[in-house]
């Protein structure tokens, strides 16, 4: 039982030999259908209201977490998507995308909510320097939701809650 995983990126070289948007990192054995459907369900757009200024940093754009179900071929996608800036040749609208994947969703995420792996601290932000990635162990439980941890995780956020 492994969560497989992914790299997306606008890179110079990556796994398809031409500089571009593209996987730059993958677990051993991802067919090229499952890599399609997770660049598809991976895009990032940014905001309008944050691509209109131009002096933004990429910190200041949302990270978004998917969860989707693909029923052809039948996987669970989680990723984490995140606006990075400038890619390698200084272009802007550059954005990472790490994504895990099972065709076991039931045995590999069975007691882990999607958004509890929200700050967990396997993700990747950049490039590395490794074109294979091993495949990460299933997710442990964090424990359960309460109204107070999901206040503590707001707050963390910059958001608020009211109890």
């Amino acid at each position: 039982m492994t969560l497989y995983q992914l790299h997306y990126t606008s890179c110079k070289d990556g796994l398809s030999g031409y500089s571009g948007f593209q996987f730059c990192a993958a677990s051993p054995g991802i067919p090229q259908a499952v890599m399609r459907e997770v660049e598809r369900h991976t895009i990032y757009e940014p905001p309008l209201a944050l691509q209109a200024t131009g002096t933004r940093s990429p910190d200041d754009f949302p990270v978004n977490l998917l969860y989707a179900f693909n029923s052809s071929p039948e996987i669970v996608i989680i990723a984490r998507v995140q606006f990075t800036g400038l890619d390698f040749s200084n272009r802007s609208g550059n954005y990472f995308a790490h994504s895990l994947i099972t065709d076991s969703p039931d045995a590999d995420l069975h007691e882990v909510l999607p958004v509890e792996l929200w700050n967990a601290s396997f993700w990747q932000s950049s490039q590395g320097d490794r074109a294979e990635l091993a495949p990460l162990p299933p997710p442990r439980p964090s424990g359960f939701i309460t109204r107070p941890r999901i206040a503590g995780f707001l707050a963390a956020e910059g958001g608020t809650c009211e109890q």
